[in-house]
């Protein structure tokens, strides 16, 4: 069965005219935004905002601590209300979507999940498919169809009847993958979703949205810190700097040294990499930070 396949696009967004609007108008952005100013309460995490996602895009969104990437993604995902500007998704202000209509169309992966029973893994992965259940909220012969194919597409099948805390990092973070992807999303985000894994599971994490994104069309959207990981998966980087977009463009434009030591106030080794051909940056120790500063 395909999850992602015509049949369930149909299904999960037959009441949706935005959403038909999204996939057969190319030149309307996924995501769009606008002068958009952001926080919490009194603090402004992101100021004057304006940047764009294309349909079908995979962006990267990196930047120091604090510059308001997390906030960026919550106000994305309509977790948080922008406090001035706009946000429209498929062509649609997001404020207009019903939260149900909005939870079939976007999913989130944290960075952290935190679930104090002990859910085993086949239902935390059934939670994703809220947004799709009737009234009476359970289950049918589908909604489990569809999960299943999630825990197999994601690589977890095999860890069916152990609970969500026995699990590794790497595994933990599949599961919550395959709990978005049940929701049979447009868009997906994810918030530094490989911050604690190793480098294998980073690696096999991002393979896998590459996947998805070349088979589905899935538009990803992804905070995170790791500048090679961003230059080698994501065409396109959006890197924010005390709250405001200091650069936008394809990663080998965007990610070089002079943007780097702005923005991270350090200076770093940066070189094309001769496997891949994509930007490789290094950090480099003081002994070297203070050479190239002497330099003229």
């Amino acid at each position: 069965m395909d999850v992602f396949g015509k049949r369930g696009r149909e299904q999960a967004g037959a009441d949706r005219p935005c959403a038909a609007l999204a996939l057969h108008d190319p030149v309307v952005p996924m995501v769009e935004v606008k002068d958009l100013t952001a926080g919490y309460g009194t603090i402004v995490a992101l100021r004057d905002v304006s940047l764009m996602v294309n349909r079908g895009e995979m962006m990267a969104v990196v930047g120091p601590n604090g510059s308001g990437k997390s906030t960026l993604l919550r106000v994305f995902s309509g977790v948080l209300a922008p406090m001035s500007g706009s946000i429209r998704v498929a062509g649609r202000d997001l404020s207009a979507y019903p939260r149900r209509r909005l939870a079939r169309m976007t999913a989130v992966v944290p960075q952290e999940t935190s679930l104090d029973f002990p859910f085993s893994i086949e239902e935390v992965v059934l939670m994703g498919r809220a947004p799709h259940l009737g009234r009476l909220g359970f289950p049918g012969e589908r909604d489990l169809s569809v999960a299943r194919e999630a825990m197999v597409r994601v690589g977890v099948d095999q860890l069916c009847g152990r609970a969500l805390q026995s699990l590794s990092g790497g595994e933990r973070q599949r599961v919550i993958i395959a709990r978005a992807l049940v929701q049979e999303p447009e868009i997906l985000l994810l918030d530094e979703p490989t911050s604690h894994l190793d480098i294998r599971h980073q690696v096999e994490i991002y393979d896998l949205m590459a996947e998805l994104n070349a088979e589905r069309g899935m538009t990803i959207v992804s905070v995170l810190h790791d500048l090679n990981l961003a230059a080698m998966y994501f065409r396109r980087v959006a890197v924010l700097s005390e709250g405001t977009v200091h650069s936008i463009g394809p990663s080998a434009e965007v990610l070089t040294y002079a943007t780097i030591k702005a923005v991270y106030g350090t200076e770093v080794y940066v070189a094309l990499n001769d496997v891949t051909g994509a930007v490789n940056i290094l950090p480099l120790s003081r002994l070297y930070r203070e050479r190239l500063r002497l330099e003229p």
